[in-house]
C-alpha cells in the first residue's frame, strides 16, 4: 500500500524537526474571490489564519469560539496540515460588528504565537474550496551529509523538467494512518467496524495516557456494544481532551444501543466525508504506484501525463478509466487494477452509491499523475545548527491546490 508515513526520509534527511522548518503561505487572488457578491446583505469577515502545530479543525473551532458563531459560518480554501506553521485565508459570517476589534485582540493575545488572525477585509461572498491558486512552501532540509546537498541542489533541475509523482501524501489518511480503511468501512455500511477503528486509534507515538485510554475501549468492547452505561460513562469521564469526537461517539452509544450508523453521524459531516476521500485516494495511490513500476522508463521520457480516475465521482466505471495518452504502451487496464483492489476489499460498484448515506456522495475530479513544482529555488545550505557535524539546506517552491509538498521532499533524493 502506497501511503508514506515519515519524517526521517530517504538516506539521513530530516524535515518538521521543528515548526520553522516547513512553512506553508496559501495563494489566492483576492479580487476573484471577492467580486462577486451573494445578493443576501450578508457581511463575510476575511482573515488570515496562522497556526503552529495546531489541526485545522481545531483551529477553526478556537475561531468559532471566540466570534461566538457556528463552525459551519467559517470557510476555507484548502486543507492545512497540523505541523509547521501555516498561513491560509478564512472567511467568517455572523461576527458581531460592535465586539470584534476586542475578540481579535483577545484572540491574538490568548492564543499566540500558536494561533493569530490578520483582519484582511469585509466582503459580500464567502470562500469557498478550491478557491486558493495553491501554497507556497519553505522547508528547511536537516541531517544532511555535503553529498546529499550536492545531490538535492542536482537534483532541483530534474524535478523542474519531470515534475514529481502526484502521490497523496500522509496527510491524508489521518493522523493513525487509517482514514482509508475507515473509509472502506464507510462503503461497505459496516459501520460497526468503522466506529469500531475510529476509536481504537493511535498516533504514531502515542503518549501513554492515549494508549491506556483506547486499550480500555478495546478490552470492554464487548460491554460497549452491550451498552453497559456505567462502564461507558467512566470510560468518557478518563478521556484525554484529545478524543472530543471519540467521546461523541460513545455518549451516542451510551443511549442508543448498537446504533453505529447514529455514532458515525456525531462526527462533523467534513471528518466523515474526508475518510471517504481517503479511500479513494489510497485507490489512487494504488494505481499510480503500479503506473510508476510499469512505466519507468515512459516516464523518463514523457513529462505531464494524466489519467482520470475515481477519486471524487463515485459513480464513474472501472473500465471507463484509461490511460489519456497514446504514446504509452500497457498491458493493463486501470480498469482491472481497481477491481482487483475492490474484489480484496470486498466491494463492488454499487457501494460508491452510498444508499444509506447519500450526503457523502461527491463530484467527479480527475488527478494528475504529476505535477511540477514553480519558483523551485535552493536559498542555501550551510551547517546545521541543530545536528553536530551536519548540513540543512533551505528550499522553496510553489505547488498547484491539492499536491504535496512532502512528495516533492521524499522525491528530491530519491
Amino acid at each position: 500500500m502506497i501511503i508514506y508515513k515519515t519524517i526521517k526520509l530517504t538516506l539521513f534527511m530530516i524535515y518538521k524537526h521543528i515548526p520553522q522548518d516547513f512553512e506553508v503561505n496559501e495563494l489566492y487572488d483576492l479580487d476573484s474571490i471577492t467580486k462577486e457578491d451573494e445578493g443576501h446583505g450578508k457581511i463575510y469577515y476575511y482573515f488570515i489564519l496562522e497556526k503552529t502545530n495546531y489541526t485545522q479543525i481545531k483551529s477553526l473551532e478556537k475561531v468559532a469560539n471566540i466570534f461566538k458563531v457556528r463552525r459551519d459560518d467559517i470557510h476555507f480554501a484548502g486543507t492545512k496540515d497540523r505541523a509547521g506553521i501555516t498561513r491560509q485565508l478564512i472567511s467568517v459570517k455572523g461576527i458581531k460588528k460592535h465586539t470584534f476589534e476586542n475578540n481579535i485582540t483577545f484572540f491574538n493575545n490568548r492564543l499566540g504565537p500558536d494561533l493569530k488572525l490578520d483582519f484582511i477585509g469585509r466582503y459580500h461572498s464567502r470562500v469557498s474550496l478550491g478557491d486558493n491558486l495553491g501554497n507556497n512552501f519553505v522547508i528547511t532540509l536537516r541531517d544532511l551529509s555535503r553529498e546529499e546537498v550536492d545531490l538535492a541542489r542536482s537534483a532541483v533541475k530534474k524535478i523542474a523538467r519531470l515534475g514529481v509523482l502526484n502521490y497523496f501524501d500522509e496527510q491524508r489518511f489521518g493522523y493513525a494512518g487509517n482514514s482509508h480503511t475507515i473509509g472502506k468501512y464507510v462503503l461497505k455500511n459496516d459501520l460497526e467496524s468503522a466506529v469500531r477503528e475510529i476509536l481504537f486509534s493511535l498516533p504514531p507515538t502515542p503518549r501513554e495516557e492515549f494508549v491506556v485510554w483506547v486499550n480500555k475501549i478495546k478490552e470492554n468492547w464487548d460491554e460497549i456494544k452491550n451498552q453497559n452505561q456505567v462502564l461507558i460513562s467512566s470510560i468518557i469521564k478518563s478521556a484525554p481532551k484529545f478524543y472530543q469526537n471519540e467521546c461523541r461517539m460513545l455518549r451516542h452509544l451510551h443511549d442508543h444501543k448498537n446504533d453505529f450508523p447514529g455514532a458515525f453521524r456525531v462526527i462533523h459531516k467534513k471528518l466523515r466525508t474526508l475518510y471517504v476521500n481517503a479511500y479513494q485516494s489510497y485507490l489512487f495511490n494504488e494505481v499510480l504506484a503500479s503506473f510508476e513500476k510499469t512505466q519507468e522508463r515512459n516516464l523518463s521520457e514523457v513529462s505531464g501525463v494524466s489519467f482520470n480516475c475515481v477519486l471524487d465521482r463515485l459513480d464513474v466505471l472501472p473500465d471507463e478509466i484509461e490511460l489519456m495518452h497514446e504514446s504509452i504502451d500497457t498491458s493493463t487496464s486501470y480498469g482491472i487494477i481497481y477491481q482487483e483492489i475492490f474484489k480484496k476489499d470486498g466491494l463492488s460498484l454499487e457501494n460508491f452509491g452510498f444508499i444509506s448515506m447519500p450526503e457523502l456522495k461527491q463530484d467527479f475530479v480527475s488527478r494528475k499523475t504529476r505535477v511540477f513544482p514553480s519558483d523551485f529555488k535552493i536559498h542555501f545550505g550551510s551547517d546545521d545548527d541543530l545536528f553536530q557535524n551536519k548540513n540543512k539546506l533551505i528550499i522553496s517552491f510553489s505547488l498547484e491546490s491539492g499536491a504535496y509538498a512532502t512528495n516533492v521532499i521524499k522525491q528530491l533524493l530519491n
